[in-house]
């Protein structure tokens, strides 16, 4: 993704991304199948790029703290996604895990049109569409509260 904020784009680069990587996304695509969570082509393309990736950077952000992220839905304790399930049901959107915030504080999510999400069992936030939602992930912006 290109179009990140060179800061972003840095971040990212430090744990590992680089411009044009691409993961394979089965284990996760079969793992979550089985929960009945469908990957959508929004979380196969973000994941291919950017899963495995763990983030430490923690300080100061734009109007939030910048927190610890990993981008391995794997990484999800028990459970959860029957968290996504309901969130999906009362929305009508299909989000899909992709990882954690603040070692298990919140869930990420992303949805059909590439909306980044935090998930948790009474608040559901938006950081907003790729590529914007992420630079907001990683710059430390308050997530916008959608439920």
């Amino acid at each position: 993704m290109s179009d990140l904020n060179p800061v972003t784009q840095a971040t990212l680069r430090s744990a590992g991304w680089f411009l044009g990587r691409r993961v394979d996304t089965s284990l996760w695509r079969m793992s979550f199948a089985a929960a009945e969570l469908v990957m959508h082509p929004a979380a196969e393309e973000f994941l291919a790029e950017f899963g495995g990736l763990q983030v430490g950077s923690r300080g100061a952000g734009i109007t939030r703290a910048r927190e610890a992220f990993d981008l391995d839905p794997m990484n999800l304790w028990c459970s959860e996604e029957d968290r996504f399930a309901a969130w999906n049901e009362a929305r009508g959107v299909m989000v899909f895990p992709v990882g954690e915030l603040d070692h298990g504080h919140a869930l990420l999510g992303i949805d059909e049109h590439g909306e980044l999400y935090s998930v948790q069992p009474f608040r559901l936030a938006t950081f907003g569409r790729l590529p914007a939602g992420l630079d907001g992930l990683v710059l430390g912006v308050m997530p916008h509260t959608v439920a």
